[in-house]
Parts: C-alpha cells; structure tokens; sequence
C-alpha cells in the first residue's frame, strides 16, 4: 500500500498512516476507513525514512506500545518479517 501511494505521488511517499485514508480526487484510499491495528490492538506506526526519497518503516512498538523493549514489549517493522510465495503465504521472523 505504501508503494502505490509513493507511485501514484511522483516517488514521494505518505508521511503518515492517517495519509493512507484520505480520498483523492478520482481514486479510493489506499486503505480501508480503519487503521490496522498489531496483535495487542495498538495502532501501527509509520516513520518517515531517515534518507531523501527512502521507504517509510511501518512498525509495531510491541505490547507496551513504547519505543524499545524486550519479548512482547520489542518493537517489530515490516522489514523483519518474510512472506512465503507459496498459496498459503506463511510469515516468519528474520
């Protein structure tokens, strides 16, 4: 979803996950009216990248929902998981 919006704005990519709601004149939102929310019901966080022009890192903070910890507590991003190309696309950590 990040990758359409970046390539349906000219490479720029969203600076929020709330960005990703927004109707545009012409086309839906890129996602559903709801934000997605992690496994302990806490709202994904989206960090601008720290490079010009680079991915935004979409993130969990984990069950504490703060920066940092331990087990339940650790913070996740999209980066760390792999999905299988298989029917029944599988996720494991890195």
């Amino acid at each position: 979803m990040v990758e359409a919006f970046a390539s349906d704005h000219d490479g720029r990519w969203p600076a929020s996950m709330d960005e990703l709601l927004k109707k545009e004149l012409g086309s839906r939102p890129y996602m559903a009216q709801l934000l997605p929310r992690d496994p302990w019901h806490n709202p994904y966080v989206l960090e601008p990248s720290l490079t010009p022009n680079g991915r935004p890192r979409i993130l969990t903070l984990g069950k504490d929902a703060r920066p940092g910890g331990d087990g339940d507590d650790a913070d996740f991003d999209d980066g760390m998981f792999v999905v299988s190309s298989s029917e029944d696309a599988e996720v494991t950590a890195r």
